[in-house]
């Protein structure tokens, strides 16, 4: 749905670890080095890719590939400012 905020997928909130998972970050964003208000004052922009393209709310983008629509992605600017 085009315009939803994006949140931690739930499995990751409620403390369930896979193997999959290299790190906790979306347990505790917090903790993170680049986690801070000085970091996130409401002009720093996050994104984080999508596998699902009906999903996806924006395309994900890419330094190496300037204008390459290809790679599904979600704005999570809004709730890294919000968190961090």
């Amino acid at each position: 749905e085009s315009g939803s905020s994006w949140s931690p997928p739930p499995a990751l909130l409620r403390g369930t670890r896979r193997r999959s998972m290299p790190t906790i970050l979306d347990r505790n964003p917090c903790s993170r080095w680049f986690c801070n208000a000085d970091r996130f004052d409401g002009s720093t922009e996050v994104y984080a890719t999508r596998f699902d393209k009906e999903a996806a709310d924006v395309n994900y983008p890419m330094a190496w590939a300037v204008g390459d629509k290809g790679v599904p992605g979600a704005d999570c600017s809004e709730y890294y400012t919000e968190i961090c």
